[in-house]
């Protein structure tokens, strides 16, 4: 049987210690810095998706880390975020974005520990 995995904000003063890859790490400190610039820029940059279907779309499903979203109209969409993910993201650890609210600007990035529950 297998369980829902859960997730977990990491502390920035705990990534070390809990064996964070530094690639993680850098496009975390990275990213932030980016938003510091222009978090518009930044949001449009990786939220722009590329609408995709047929054997394409299957392809992404299958991917073991690529994220693949659903927009509101129900199509699904490839975007920037979720391919840095699938770059940079491992079993236990995956990046993150704050926002206010859904489809606002991006306030933050940062690590989830993810396990199982």
């Amino acid at each position: 049987m297998s369980s829902n995995p859960t997730f977990k904000k990491v502390d920035p003063k705990h990534y070390n210690k809990m064996g964070v890859p530094m690639s993680l790490q850098r496009a975390v400190k990275v990213l932030n810095e980016a938003l510091d610039i222009d978090a518009d820029a930044v949001t449009v940059a990786l939220e722009t998706g590329v609408e995709i279907k047929g054997e394409s779309l299957q392809k992404f499903r299958g991917h073991p880390s690529i994220i693949v979203r659903e927009t509101k109209g129900g199509k699904s969409a490839l975007a920037g975020l979720g391919l840095l993910n699938g770059a940079l993201m491992t079993p236990r650890f995956r990046l993150y974005v704050e926002c206010e609210s859904e489809n606002s600007t991006y306030k933050k990035f940062g690590i989830y520990e993810v396990t199982s529950s």
